[in-house]
């Protein structure tokens, strides 16, 4: 059972291993070269996929609750 319990996490934990390594990379990849200096230190946290999809995901979300409130609102 032990053996078992080995085996099957080489089978599966290195893939999802390598797998969530490459979310990661992509996630975190730089969407505008911005250089060095100020410039880039401001917006660095934002200049990424990541980013960008939580910003899209709660302007979604931020749309939706206004279309609710106006659907309700008459």
């Amino acid at each position: 059972s032990a053996a078992s319990d080995v085996y099957k996490r080489q089978i599966f934990g290195m893939p999802l291993l390598e797998f969530a390594v490459l979310v990661s990379q992509f996630l975190t990849m730089t969407l505008i070269d911005l250089g060095e200096g100020w410039l880039a230190l401001v917006f660095t946290p934002l200049n990424n996929i990541a980013s960008l999809l939580v910003v899209g995901a709660k302007g979604i979300h931020l749309a939706w609750k206004k279309l609710l409130s106006l659907s309700f609102s008459n």
